[in-house]
């Protein structure tokens, strides 16, 4: 016979009045896992029903990646997850807000451990047995569609775990907020403070630092710890998601489980010292223990007044002394209402001012860390010797291909993730010598009033990889003018790390011979008018004729020389492709286009063209108030714009067509490295071309530029504004 103190009667009686927390559990996973499964499963089948799949053996791995997809690290589960948690948590030791139903408890003879472990136990289970519920389904139906495998109930097994770790984190917080709080609405407060707060400093302090900082870089981003669990599911989620092999989604879970496990149990540390030390009365009040009142108000008053400064200062055209007005401001306001809702009492705004102003003190201290630079942020650069590599980014464009284990195209990668992952320059001097030469310049832009001693400067983002482990990321202002600066240029652009960083063909001849094979690439030339389709059996001689062609490139080169044409390798059916520049120095790349009958000059025949339509729009330039002192990112604006339509005129004389033709370029052709003002944005340039020409213009219409300052005066004249 079992006693009616038993732990399992004392969980069984626990169960009877959580009936309907067990039916949103189970409905909730059943929705998440065997649903989506079958969502998934269906758009496959459809698919090949329709034959998207040629090979039966890409069809069943379809359906794998299917299942694992649905069953394993699902990202459904970021929200559903999330409220399952919350939900079981607060609903279990929901009596502690009610201080009838604390003394009823506290009056059966059973301890405080054992009433805790019952509830604590059950809300486990409450997760637990339904999302193994689930699961089997949704394996059962995937063995049944031919979907399932060995690697597919590995990635399951592990999602699980994922998952289960993650439920366990948020049940904690949910639970800490319960017992830190006695009463229903301020625990929900609590919850999402506690969920939250990590992140909304990870974003206030990161924005700050975009905002003051001049070398913070926007490609690559630190990493930073958020300490938010919502945003960290988020980041792994997708990793492991869409990780190729078996072994990478090992590999890259388990810092994960480390990770949770810890913060699992230090927050449940917290949560049973907290329950222990919970007092009685505490049912009905805001916050249950008195003394840690001051430490919450400080910790959520300091990131609701910088962020409240950060949103006013961006809409006060960056001018900070309002920017301080409004960190104070919000500051004392957030404190005012947190004392409201500590005492559930107006009047008590007026109470506890000094937490208040500590608040607004720690506000200001963190507002002056960034707005003075106290830590010099923007004065670091490594010394060579502790760099092991370095990835850098100009602003060329360039797409990149992520593919799968079976060499089957995956999407589009962020350039960003390619150059970090595959460009390590070890000529670090040549880069830590262009990061002095800006700081410099950054110096000598602040004490000449916010105007650049440099002729042409540009964004570049930096990326040191560190001998102790660490990646610092940086952006530096190059200036492509300085002949100084050239050789400094050459030693990071001519060499092969630079080429096999930024071009994913030089280091994928794999992938080139697959998307061959699998008669999936489309091969051009393009001049700017003239679009030459290539047999893609040529695919690989071009791609080795222009790597021994790129090994010339360099600053010297590319600075002085705008490119003649480009290859464009592309992926059928998607808007991926490769682009690489071709110059008329490129001997072999030009040799074998020119057997192919796909090589043309970049310069354009005036016989072979019907007309020119040029429009000025005539855009003005924007002024400064150089009246106010500005700096790089706090600069008080004043834009003068004059409404003004644009001027449309046609040219159709051959010997006007033949001068303006000599200064024109294609737009679509990028000549990035040979000056930030190459072409004048004033003009727009639309070419109709003869029929019956010898060369290959397709029908339509081809968009050109000027280069800048060489507009002819009879242009300038034609298309000038109408005297009012």
């Amino acid at each position: 016979m079992m006693s009616k103190n038993s732990f399992l009667v004392s969980a069984r009686e626990n169960n009877k009045r959580r009936i309907w927390v067990w039916s949103v559990s189970l409905l909730t996973q059943l929705a998440c896992y065997p649903g989506i499964l079958i969502v998934y499963l269906s758009r496959i089948n459809f698919w090949h029903e329709d034959n998207a799949y040629s090979d039966p053996g890409h069809y069943r791995l379809a359906l794998q990646d299917a299942s694992a997809d649905a069953l394993g690290f699902q990202p459904a589960c970021l929200f559903s997850v999330f409220l399952l948690g919350a939900i079981i948590a607060i609903q279990g030791f929901s009596y502690l807000y009610d201080r009838k139903k604390v003394d009823l408890y506290h009056s059966v003879p059973v301890s405080g451990k054992r009433r805790f472990l019952v509830i604590y136990t059950n809300g486990i289970l409450i997760y637990l047995l339904p999302n193994i519920l689930s699961l089997v389904i949704g394996c059962l139906i995937a063995a049944v569609q031919g979907a399932m495998c060995v690697r597919v109930l590995a990635e399951i097994a592990m999602g699980m775990l994922f998952h289960l770790l993650y439920f366990l984190i948020v049940y904690h917080i949910a639970i800490l907020s319960v017992m830190l709080t006695g009463h229903i609405i301020i625990t929900l407060c609590a919850f999402g403070t506690f969920s939250l707060l990590g992140y909304l400093i990870y974003v206030i302090t990161e924005e700050m630092k975009q905002i003051f900082f001049a070398t913070a870089d926007t490609t690559f981003v630190e990493a930073g710890h958020t300490f938010s669990i919502l945003v960290d599911y988020k980041k792994n989620v997708y990793v492991l998601k869409y990780a190729e092999t078996l072994s990478e989604v090992v590999k890259a879970v388990l810092p994960v489980y480390g990770k949770w496990v810890l913060y699992a149990v230090i927050l449940f540390i917290l949560v049973w010292f907290c329950y222990a030390k919970r007092p009685a009365e505490a049912a009905g009040r805001a916050i249950a223990f008195p003394v840690i009142r001051p430490f919450v108000k400080v910790a959520v008053c300091v990131p609701f007044g910088l962020y409240l400064a950060y949103f006013v200062y961006d809409y006060a055209y960056y001018n900070v002394p309002i920017m301080i007005f409004a960190l104070i401001l919000g500051t004392l306001f957030c404190g005012i209402v947190m004392e409201v809702i500590y005492e559930f009492d107006l009047f008590a705004a007026l109470k506890h001012w000094a937490s208040t102003w500590t608040a607004v003190a720690a506000s200001f201290i963190v507002l002056c860390i960034y707005l003075f630079d106290i830590f010099g942020y923007d004065d670091y650069i490594p010394d060579a010797d502790q760099v092991e590599s370095i990835a850098i980014e100009f602003s060329t464009s360039q797409n990149y291909w992520e593919w799968s284990e079976d060499m089957q195209v995956v999407s589009h990668m962020n350039q960003e993730h390619y150059l970090s992952e595959n460009m390590f320059l070890t000529d670090v001097g040549a880069v830590c010598e262009l990061a002095k030469k800006s700081q410099d310049s950054l110096l000598s832009y602040k004490e000449r009033s916010y105007q650049w001693d440099m002729t042409d400067p540009r964004r570049v983002s930096v990326l040191y990889r560190l001998k102790s482990g660490r990646e610092v990321s940086r952006r530096i202002e190059v200036d492509f003018a300085d002949p100084s600066n050239e050789e400094l240029i050459n030693r990071i652009i001519g060499t092969k790390e630079y080429r096999e960083g930024v071009y994913q063909i030089v280091k994928a001849p794999d992938i080139l011979d697959t998307v061959v094979r699998q008669k999936s690439l489309e091969l051009y030339y393009e001049n700017g008018a003239i679009i030459c389709k290539l047999s893609d059996t040529v695919a690989q001689k071009l791609r080795e004729a222009w790597m021994l062609d790129m090994e010339q490139f360099d600053f010297s080169l590319a600075g002085k020389q705008r490119p003649c044409g480009q290859l464009r390798f592309g992926l059928q059916g998607s808007y991926i492709d490769w682009i690489l520049p071709v110059y008329e120095c490129f001997d072999n790349t030009i040799a074998l286009l020119e057997a192919q009958n796909a090589y043309y000059p970049v310069t354009l025949r005036a016989e072979d063209i019907e007309r020119l339509e040029i429009t000025n729009y005539h855009n003005e330039e924007v002024l400064y108030d150089a009246s106010v002192n500005q700096d790089a990112f706090t600069r008080n604006v004043a834009e003068q714009a004059v409404a003004t339509e644009p001027v449309t005129e046609i040219f159709d004389d051959p010997d006007e067509i033949a001068e303006i033709l000599t200064v024109i370029y294609p737009r679509d052709l990028d000549a990035y490295w040979v000056g930030s003002r190459t072409f004048d944005d004033n003009y727009y340039i639309e070419i109709t071309f003869k029929r019956g020409t010898d060369r290959p213009y397709s029908v339509g219409y081809y968009h050109y530029r000027f280069i800048d300052g060489m507009a002819p005066a009879f242009v300038a004249e034609r298309t000038a504004l109408p005297d009012k």
